[in-house]
């Protein structure tokens, strides 16, 4: 990451701690995330073209993506919280 500038750098390695992740973890979600909203794309075209198929797994695949976002997100905000009350007692 030397090659990169300092502000490129700095907000990169700032989003990855507080995300708790390293640059592979996050990459490989986002990436899988990126992968599940292609595969729903797919599916409403398809069910856009023959309403009679797919008639809830493109919803059923985005809620997903949703609710594992949502999950991680709030992993992270208790670590982080729990980060914070624990340098408050230094």
């Amino acid at each position: 990451m030397s090659s990169l500038p300092t502000s490129v750098s700095n907000r990169l390695t700032r989003h990855l701690r507080e995300n708790n992740q390293t640059y592979c973890q996050h990459l490989c979600d986002a990436w899988g995330y990126s992968f599940q909203c292609f595969s729903s794309a797919a599916v409403f075209l398809v069910h856009g073209l023959l309403p009679f198929t797919f008639e809830h797994t493109g919803s059923e695949l985005i809620n997903n993506v949703h609710d594992v976002i949502a999950a991680k997100q709030a992993a992270t905000a208790a670590v982080n919280s729990n980060d914070d009350v624990e340098e408050s007692h230094f």
